[in-house]
This record gives C-alpha cells, structure tokens and sequence, in this order.
C-alpha cells in the first residue's frame, strides 16, 4: 500500500522530497504498528492512532530533547495523507487521524 501511495504522490505531482519523506515517516509507522501485530491499514484503529500520536508526543532525540510542534505535526500529517489516500481510494473505510493543537492554542481554550 505504501508503494502505491508514492506512486500516487508522484503522478500528483508532489515533490520527490515530499515523496521521500512520506515514504519515510509512513514507513516509521508501519514498523511502529507491526511490532503491536498490526500490519494491514484496516487493523488500525483509532485508539493506536491516538497511541502513536502519544509516543510521538513523548518520543526524545539522542540529546534528550523531545521533539518539536512542526516535526511531530509533520510526521502526523504523513501518517494522515497516507490515510487519506486509503480512504479515498476505499482501502479503509475511514481517515482515523486528527492533527495535534497547537500547545499555545490548546492552553487558549482550557483558560
């Protein structure tokens, strides 16, 4: 599915650095399903969505340092283009991806 889905990236038209790195960061997750014993798209579920939106909230470099709002966002938003394709494509039966808040406008609305 992940080949198609680049394939499908480059006869859109999409940047061979966009296809690269969605290749990369829906590889990432894929391995980080298939190591829970999910490795079809339509096992996915919500909830591990939600699990891997959390391990990439916590998720540290080698420094330590967590990873920043735009990476995170960036490896989700991969995460949800690559499921956006199945959906349209009728591979799965609906997108199970939010983006994360912003952490400054998260803050807004529970003050």
């Amino acid at each position: 599915m992940l080949a198609r889905y680049v394939d499908w990236l480059a006869v859109h038209h999409y940047s061979d650095a966009m296809q690269v790195a969605a290749g990369r960061l829906v590889r990432t997750f894929a391995e980080w399903c298939a190591e829970r014993g999910v490795v079809r798209p339509g096992e996915v579920t919500r909830s591990m969505v939600e699990r891997y939106q959390r391990y990439v909230y916590h998720y540290r470099q080698e420094t330590g340092k967590p990873l920043g709002f735009k990476t995170q966002q960036g490896r989700l938003t991969h995460v949800r283009g690559f499921f956006k394709y199945l959906t349209r494509e009728r591979y799965v039966l609906y997108n199970r991806l939010r983006r994360p808040r912003r952490p400054d406008l998260e803050a807004r609305h529970l003050g």
